[in-house]
C-alpha cells in the first residue's frame, strides 16, 4: 500500500462510551468482517472483557476503504480500553498512532477518563477528530455536548464535530471519509534502515512470543534477519503478518503499518514493550525512544492454592509480557510460602489478573491485602530496611523513623460532586496542592499517601473521577 493512503489512528473514550461497537461498525463497513462473522464488540474476546463488558487489552486491525474519492485507503484501527485502570494500554496504543477519534457519549457529555485520554493524545501530538455518539438516545443532549468539547481546547473551537449512532450505524460514513480526510498519512523513509516500535506482544504456547509491530522506517520481510535493539537479542523471524482481525500471513510490512512478527522466543523476559525491532545486519542508528513504565497504584501478593507453584511462575511471567503494567517480584511469606508481590494500576486491575490466571491457565491463587512499601530507619546504623509485609516490621524500639511513599496525583470530576471528592480526599489524609479547570470539568492536585489510595480511595472514586497522572 502508498504510504500516502495508510492511516493510523486510535479510538478514545471514557469508559462505556461506545468505543468497541464504533470498532465494530467501522469493520462492518469497510467489510473487514463478512455479516455472518460480525458480532457484538468484536474484538473484546477474552472471557474476562466478556463477563465485565469492559475492553481490557487494546486491539489492532486493519481495514481496506474505498473512499468517496475514489481511492483505497488501510485503515489500521486500534480500539483502546476506557477504564481508568487500564490507561497505560491506551499510551501504548496511541504511541503507534498518527491520529484518535475522541469518542463522547452524548447523554453523558465529557467525562473524566475523555479528559484523561485526550492529554495522552496530545502528549503524542496526534491529531484529534471529535465525535458525539448516541445521538439516536432519547436522554442526549448533542448541544451541551457540543458545548463540553469545545471546551475542551482551542482546537476544537471551530472543529468540525461528526454526530453519530454506532449502534445504528448512523454517520460512521461520515467518519470513514473524515479519517482520511483528518488524519495525515505516516511519516518515515522506506529506504532508510528497519526501524519498527514494539507496542505490545502476546505468548503463544506453540509459537512463542508474538510481537506487534509499527513500521517506522524501512521494511520488514518474511524470513528477514532481525534483532531487538534494548535487548540486544537476534530475533528468529518466523513469520510476518498483519491483523484482519484474525492474524493474517503478509509477504511485507512498510512504512506506517502495523501488524506483527513471530519471534520464536520463549522466555517471556527477553521481550518488552517500547523496544525497537531493527535489521539484524544493517541496523538503524538511533533506536526509538520507548516507554516510560508504568506507575503502580496497589501492590498484593499472589500465593498458589496448591503445589502449582511454577505453573503460576510461568503463568505470571507470560500475563506480563501480554500486560506490561502488570509487574511483580519473587518473594517468600513464612505462612504461604513462595509467591509473588506483584504491582498494579487499581484494584480493578487486580481483579482482571486473578481472573485471567482462572480463565487462561487454571490457577487459582491467594491473593494478599492490598499494601505499599515502606522504608525504616534503623536507630544506631545507617541501614535502610525495605519493608513491604507488616509481619517483618522491625520492633519499634529499633526504629529511628520510618518513610512512607506519596503520590502527586491529578483528580478530574465535575463540580457537581467536587465537595464530595474533596472531602473524600481529606478523609485519606489528601493536601491540595492545586485547582484549576478543564474545560466543564475541574481538576485537583493533591499530595496523598500511596497507602491511602491503594484501597479504599481508588474503590470510591471508581470511574466517576480519576487522577490522570502521580508521581
Amino acid at each position: 500500500m502508498n504510504q500516502n493512503q495508510i492511516r493510523n489512528f486510535a479510538i478514545i473514550a471514557h469508559i462505556d462510551h461506545g468505543k468497541s461497537t464504533l470498532a465494530d461498525r467501522i469493520m462492518e463497513q469497510t467489510q473487514t468482517v463478512s455479516a455472518r462473522a460480525s458480532q457484538a464488540q468484536l474484538l473484546d474476546d477474552m472471557q474476562v472483557e466478556q463477563a465485565h463488558g469492559v475492553t481490557v487489552k487494546s486491539r489492532t486491525v486493519r481495514n481496506f476503504y474505498q473512499a468517496d474519492d475514489g481511492v483505497e485507503y488501510e485503515y489500521n484501527l486500534i480500539d483502546t480500553p476506557g477504564h481508568v485502570d487500564f490507561s497505560y494500554e491506551v499510551s501504548k496504543s496511541l504511541a503507534a498512532s498518527d491520529g484518535a477519534i475522541l469518542l463522547v457519549d452524548a447523554t453523558q457529555g465529557v467525562q473524566a477518563q475523555t479528559v484523561a485520554n485526550l492529554r495522552l493524545a496530545r502528549e503524542n501530538h496526534l491529531t484529534i477528530l471529535p465525535v458525539i455518539n448516541k445521538i439516536d438516545s432519547a436522554a442526549a443532549d448533542i448541544e451541551k455536548t457540543e458545548q463540553e468539547i469545545r471546551a475542551l481546547g482551542s482546537e476544537f473551537a471551530e472543529a468540525r464535530i461528526l454526530h453519530i449512532s454506532a449502534k445504528t450505524g448512523l454517520g460512521v460514513h461520515e467518519v470513514l471519509e473524515a479519517i482520511h480526510e483528518v488524519f495525515p498519512a505516516p511519516r518515515g523513509s522506506a529506504n532508510a534502515p528497519l526501524k519498527a516500535l514494539v507496542f505490545d506482544s502476546m505468548y503463544d504456547s506453540f509459537k512463542g512470543i508474538i510481537a506487534y509491530v509499527r513500521i517506522v522506517d524501512g521494511r520488514l520481510t518474511q524470513n528477514q534477519s532481525v534483532k531487538l535493539m534494548a535487548a540486544n537479542t537476534t530475533v528468529q523471524n518466523k513469520g510476518i503478518g498483519v491483523f484482519a482481525p484474525q492474524r493474517t500471513a503478509t509477504p511485507d510490512l512498510t512504512v506506517g503499518e502495523v501488524g506483527y512478527i513471530m519471534t520464536g522466543l520463549k522466555d517471556p523476559t527477553l521481550l518488552r514493550v517500547g523496544d525497537t525491532l531493527t535489521d539484524a545486519l544493517q541496523p538503524t542508528a538511533k533506536a526509538l525512544p520507548g516507554y516510560h513504565p508504568a506507575h503502580p497504584m496497589v501492590y498484593a501478593g499472589f500465593y498458589p492454592k496448591d503445589e502449582s507453584y511454577r505453573d503460576l511462575e510461568l503463568a505470571i511471567e507470560k500475563l506480563s509480557l501480554n500486560d506490561s503494567s502488570f509487574q511483580y517480584v519473587r518473594e517468600t511469606s513464612e505462612a504461604l510460602g513462595p509467591g509473588f508481590r506483584c504491582s498494579f494500576l487499581g484494584i480493578f486491575h487486580l481483579q482482571i489478573i486473578r481472573e485471567r490466571l482462572q480463565d487462561e491457565y487454571g490457577l487459582e491463587v491467594l491473593t494478599t491485602a492490598p499494601n505499599v512499601t515502606y522504608k525504616v530507619h534503623l536507630k544506631a546504623t545507617d541501614d535502610v530496611q525495605i519493608v513491604n509485609n507488616p509481619i517483618v516490621f522491625p520492633d519499634f524500639s529499633k526504629i529511628d523513623y520510618v518513610e512512607e511513599p506519596f503520590s502527586d496525583i491529578t483528580i478530574t470530576t465535575d463540580n457537581q460532586v467536587l465537595g464530595d471528592v474533596m472531602k473524600l480526599a481529606d478523609t485519606h489524609k489528601g493536601q491540595l496542592v492545586d485547582m484549576g479547570n478543564q474545560g466543564a470539568l475541574i481538576a485537583l492536585q493533591y499530595h496523598i499517601p500511596t497507602a491511602e489510595i491503594a484501597y479504599y480511595f481508588s474503590q470510591r472514586l471508581k470511574i466517576d473521577f480519576t487522577w490522570v497522572r502521580h508521581a
